[in-house]
């Protein structure tokens, strides 16, 4: 009878767990590696608007690119990145923001709040 139950419970606790794609370290780096691209030449060009001079615009940018810490982006990442397929990463509309809402907002507005004092108006 312990053993049923036990078999019961083992079950469907496997049922509940949580599904990670098993994608290999050159996917996971290749990813990140587009990833920084991205998001370091969209923010550029959000900034670069017509609000703010484009070398102020270009130093920030640099600033910011030099201070991100690789690992702490996976390390704060991976886990919502790898639940998620590649199809779904491209089509779903709030993968970004629940992957990468909370490190961007601490990235910019914690660790680096001192930078945004580089970018001048025009």
């Amino acid at each position: 009878m312990k053993k049923y139950i036990l078999l019961l419970l083992i079950s469907a606790c496997a049922g509940t767990q949580v599904f990670a794609y098993n994608y290999d370290m050159k996917f996971k780096r290749n990813f990140y590696d587009e990833f920084v691209a991205n998001y370091f030449q969209s923010l550029q060009q959000g900034l670069m608007d017509g609000t703010y001079k484009d070398e102020s615009t270009y130093e920030y940018v640099a600033t910011l690119r030099a201070r991100l810490n690789r690992k702490d982006l996976e390390n704060s990442t991976w886990g919502c990145v790898s639940q998620y397929s590649e199809k779904q990463m491209a089509q779903s509309k709030d993968f970004t923001e629940k992957c990468f809402g909370n490190w961007s907002q601490k990235f910019m507005f914690e660790q680096n709040a001192d930078t945004i004092s580089i970018l001048k108006r025009k």
